[in-house]
């Protein structure tokens, strides 16, 4: 539409005679020519204003309240045209004077004196044809675009062909009222778009999941319910959270049972060192190489046996102030920490298995020493 605008500046004169560049359009056109060009519109409006005594004046006080706002850099009439590529366009709009009604992105800005007011009328409508016979030479663009529409008048035969041509050039479609407000969303009691189900507990919620399910089934694919348990999704994040706090805690778990087994193994190594002698006794008085790996494998069995005890009794212990905190801190009485007792018999299991297994190298060891040298041992 944007090429089609353009073409029609250049080729059609009855058309690009519409664009006329005024005092109330000057500002908004002049902020969208390029920057060389607005810097030489400017130096000629400034040449204007500067031209008589009271120009200057008016000018100088203008350039004066303008670096009290800059602050930073000493605006000047000399040095304005040369500095207005790094200033910001509100300080040059404030210089070049706002008038009644300017909006600069999307804000209205209060009216103000400035250089196009100093320069005259007569200086000024030079200006505004030069202006306008640039715009027709230049590639329109939504800016320039909008900015030209605020030329026109509403009543024109240009501006109706400007929105025949948006009419024309508007995708066609098959949409109907009926379709658009479908996709829209809009439904009625006897049509409805969707519809939220609040079941009272979760066997209900299943009972609504096989329902829609046997209800599918029975359909074509066009007529099928689609449906989202919020309460499954839901369910279902919280499930996988906790499976991965369980998956971390049973690594730390798994990594001090190895730790353990691995310190009860040298405890017995070191029982075996230092009760050598009485190997040596057990041996010489009949007993066998397995009587000795027994012996040890037994103590191995009561120690995986205590501390399993040991382990089920504190955590029995545990629970009662645990739970207790749970309840101050949750104020729900139902949510309770609790040691089923086929886990407990389960933890006991593996704990004098692990104790066993640790066991087995030294009690090995013990049971393959000679008696002989086991009786020199002191």
């Amino acid at each position: 539409f944007y090429a089609y605008m353009t073409n029609m500046i250049l080729t059609n004169p009855e058309f690009s005679n519409q664009i006329n560049v005024t005092k109330d359009s000057f500002l908004g056109m002049f902020m969208l020519m390029p920057q060389e060009m607005q810097q030489q519109i400017v130096g000629k409006i400034l040449e204007a204003a500067t031209s008589t005594t009271q120009g200057s004046m008016a000018v100088e006080i203008l350039f004066e309240n303008i670096s009290d706002q800059k602050k930073t850099i000493k605006i000047t009439k000399e040095n304005f045209v040369e500095l207005m590529p790094i200033l910001e366009p509100m300080y040059i709009i404030g210089a070049l004077g706002i008038p009644e009604g300017f909006e600069f992105n999307g804000t209205t800005l209060p009216a103000s004196p400035g250089l196009v007011d100093f320069a005259g009328d007569t200086v000024m409508s030079q200006i505004y044809a030069g202006m306008t016979e640039s715009f027709k030479q230049m590639t329109v663009t939504k800016e320039i675009f909008l900015t030209l529409l605020s030329t026109m008048k509403a009543d024109d035969k240009d501006f109706i062909m400007i929105e025949d041509a948006l009419y024309n050039m508007a995708p066609q479609t098959d949409a109907t009222l009926d379709s658009t407000l479908k996709e829209l969303g809009d439904a009625q009691k006897a049509s409805p778009a969707s519809i939220n189900f609040y079941a009272k507990d979760f066997a209900s919620k299943e009972n609504i999941e096989q329902f829609i399910s046997d209800y599918n089934g029975t359909v074509e694919e066009d007529d099928k319910i689609e449906y989202t348990d919020v309460i499954g999704i839901l369910m279902s994040s919280v499930s996988i959270i906790i499976d991965v706090i369980s998956y971390v805690l049973i690594a730390f778990v798994s990594i001090s049972l190895v730790v353990s087994s691995i310190m009860i193994g040298i405890i017995t190594n070191i029982s075996v060192l230092e009760r050598t002698k009485e190997i040596g006794i057990l041996r010489a008085i009949g007993a066998s190489k397995k009587d000795i790996s027994r012996v040890f494998n037994a103590e191995t069995f009561i120690i995986g046996l205590a501390a399993g005890i040991l382990g089920i009794l504190t955590t029995l212990l545990l629970c009662i102030p645990v739970n207790a905190i749970i309840q101050v801190l949750t104020g729900f009485e139902n949510i309770k920490a609790v040691l089923p007792p086929l886990a407990a018999l389960i933890l006991v299991i593996i704990s004098m298995g692990l104790t066993i297994i640790a066991g087995l190298i030294p009690s090995k060891k013990a049971s393959k020493k000679d008696p002989v040298e086991a009786l020199r041992t002191e």
